[in-house]
């Protein structure tokens, strides 16, 4: 029995055809054709957003644009961000690509991105926050901090899709947020992204942003250098269809994600693993289950449960340890220590240090059956106790 690392929800080909020769027909494949111009209609009356949500080729191209129209907005050259280390490099690059330096924050419990303790300067602008594994942080407690030190607060919820705090999603409280629609995602258009806005100038330049940064693509005048980032037709139609029936597969999800809580519950309080804390206000859509080893080594779990065809992952590796950032990061911490360019004590790192070694991500996809369940269930009880811990 197979268990892959992650499944892509893809539709019926029966059930997008039909659209798919009538777009071959037109001959428009890009440049807001009718189904992008729907699928943004439709996100936005699931979001209950006030703006519709713009869509983007990927959420990486997203999530560029949304930092670079707010340093168009505010004329900022050069800056700093607060950003976590233990997420995907791309929210990272993100900024980087933006001429803005990271400075890598630690997390907490929840694996989010823990402002405490943190000392800023004059330089610093914006405050990123990530929802690892699809898990929200407290953006009450962001959305303050921002406020309070003047900072831009931008939610990566790349791999949140579905995830809501309090029954409604971040953007229902004023955040700024991507979405990836990758095809790895919960929710997914093969590639694809957007983002989520309710400010009225931001949004306008995100429509630029994404067409070269063209207003009027008759002039082709340009008001900031935008990139080629706009979705094509193809992915707007599965985009559609997924979108459709997200609510089913959705639910479909609610009942695994209760199975893996309660069985895996059990073996953290029997000393195996540590999960990652979810707010009881925070619906977590489980992009991947993440375990934290207590004494077990992350490779010897991983080649097991491949000799068994359960294919798991160590994601999120910490972009500090990554060759490009590893010699040139600050951390939050870098006010306080005598690292000067970059911060080899990581005295601001304590809890992602401890963790970036030790965590390993579960399959969890939508399509999993009741004896797929099982069989993982089985074979990681089977590990543990050959383990004798």
């Amino acid at each position: 029995m197979d268990i892959k690392t992650v499944a892509p929800e893809l539709p019926k080909f029966s059930d997008v055809s039909k659209e798919i020769k009538a777009c071959f027909n037109r001959k428009y494949v890009t440049n807001d054709g009718p189904n992008l111009i729907k699928f943004e209609k439709n996100l936005k009356k699931y979001f209950k957003s006030n703006l519709k949500p713009i869509v983007f080729c990927n959420g990486e191209s997203a999530l560029y644009s949304l930092i670079q129209v707010w340093k168009f907005l505010f004329k900022i050259e050069k800056c700093k961000a607060l950003v976590p280390s233990f997420t995907f490099s791309g929210t990272v690059n993100a900024l980087v690509q933006n001429n803005i330096t990271p400075i890598f924050c630690d997390v907490d419990e929840t694996l989010t991105i823990n402002t405490k303790k943190i000392k800023i300067d004059k330089d610093t602008k914006f405050l990123i926050g990530v929802s690892v594994y699809g898990n929200i942080p407290n953006i009450f407690e962001l959305k303050e901090f921002a406020k309070k030190k003047g900072l831009i607060f931008i939610l990566d919820n790349a791999p949140g899709f579905g995830s809501r705090i309090k029954s409604k999603f971040p953007s229902n409280y004023g955040v700024e947020e991507i979405y990836s629609f990758h095809a790895t995602k919960v929710f997914n258009s093969i590639e694809g992204g957007c983002v989520v806005t309710s400010n009225k100038k931001i949004h306008k330049l995100l429509l630029a942003s994404r067409n070269f940064g063209q207003f009027n693509k008759k002039s082709n005048d340009i008001i900031l250098p935008g990139l080629n980032s706009k979705m094509n037709e193809l992915s707007a139609i599965i985009g559609l269809e997924n979108l459709k029936n997200f609510k089913t597969i959705l639910n479909k999800r609610k009942k695994i994600i209760a199975e893996y809580c309660k069985f895996f519950k059990i073996l953290e309080q029997n000393g195996h693993v540590t999960l990652m804390k979810v707010n009881n206000n925070v619906f977590c859509n489980y992009f991947f289950f993440p375990l934290i080893l207590k004494k077990i080594n992350p490779s010897k779990f991983i080649n097991y449960m491949e000799k068994k065809k359960i294919y798991c992952r160590r994601y999120y590796k910490s972009v500090h340890t990554l060759s490009y950032y590893k010699k040139k990061f600050l951390c939050s911490d870098y006010n306080n220590c005598k690292c000067t360019k970059t911060c080899k004590k990581k005295t601001g790192l304590k809890k992602t240090e401890l963790i970036k070694n030790k965590i390993v991500s579960i399959p969890l996809n939508s399509s999993m059956t009741k004896s797929q369940v099982n069989y993982l269930f089985k074979n990681i009880n089977n590990f543990f106790n050959i383990a004798k811990i």
